[in-house]
């Protein structure tokens, strides 16, 4: 998420809701997208909350991630990936029109 957002723009590090919320929010995707409707990626907020969650606990904690959680994680990023890309292509054909 980091690295699709960017850096902060007022602190040095992210704080992890807000680099969440950023995420969602997706103006780093969208530079239109507004604050005061849903966010670009609203629709995966939970599995991307879910995603964090289980990266806070590898990181921090050394939690173990089971087969499946690994599977899911793996599968949820990749539709996240597509999805941001299926938004990114239709974001340049509206620049086009």
């Amino acid at each position: 998420m980091w690295a699709a957002v960017g850096d902060p723009e007022k602190k040095p590090r992210w704080e992890h809701f807000g680099l969440l919320k950023t995420f969602v929010r997706g103006k780093w995707r969208d530079p239109h997208a507004g604050i005061r409707r849903p966010g670009v990626f609203e629709s995966q907020r939970f599995a991307l909350r879910r995603l964090y969650d289980l990266r806070l606990g590898a990181d921090y904690r050394l939690d173990e991630i089971s087969q499946r959680e690994a599977q899911w994680a793996i599968e949820t990023a990749q539709e996240i990936i597509a999805l941001s890309e299926q938004k990114q292509a239709s974001n340049a054909t509206k620049a086009e029109s």
